[in-house]
């Protein structure tokens, strides 16, 4: 279920749907990609969960017209107008996150390119690791990792 869904911001298409049908939903906060090993198929409307579904080699149906869609891709259960041409995946990355991002490096202000981007997403995921603050409990590494994400 999208965390939007949850909190009542928006109208989930498939939500009743999954109900009636028995479907198991998870509304815990929760790596998307850890459910992945789980299932071999997505059903989304416009969700970018199902661009990294197909990253990771599920199948994935849409109810809507994602930038994804149209491609012969997906199992498009709407007409999006697409001339429906084969695009491989690859080709969809490509356009969605090189051809058509701009990436801007948050430290310098300046435009760079996604190899760039990526070494900054890293270094930040891991400096928290390097971090130490006086009067905490190292014997709590998670609490530790929370209360450094917080500030």
């Amino acid at each position: 279920v999208h965390p939007d869904v949850l909190a009542g911001k928006k109208n989930g298409y498939l939500y009743r749907k999954a109900i009636q049908r028995g479907c198991h939903l998870i509304a815990e906060d929760c790596n998307p990609w850890s459910l992945f090993d789980l299932c071999h198929t997505v059903y989304t409307v416009t969700s970018q969960l199902g661009f990294e579904a197909l990253l990771a080699g599920l199948k994935v149906v849409c109810f809507g017209i994602p930038f994804y869609s149209g491609w012969l891709l997906t199992d498009d259960r709407i007409s999006n107008g697409r001339c429906g041409k084969k695009r491989s995946l690859e080709h969809v990355f490509y356009c969605a996150y090189i051809k058509y991002c701009k990436y801007i490096n948050p430290y310098t202000g300046n435009l760079c390119q996604i190899e760039d981007t990526l070494k900054i997403i890293n270094l930040q995921k891991n400096t928290w690791k390097d971090i130490k603050v006086l009067g905490m409990p190292w014997v709590f590494p998670s609490g530790r990792e929370i209360f450094l994400k917080s500030i």
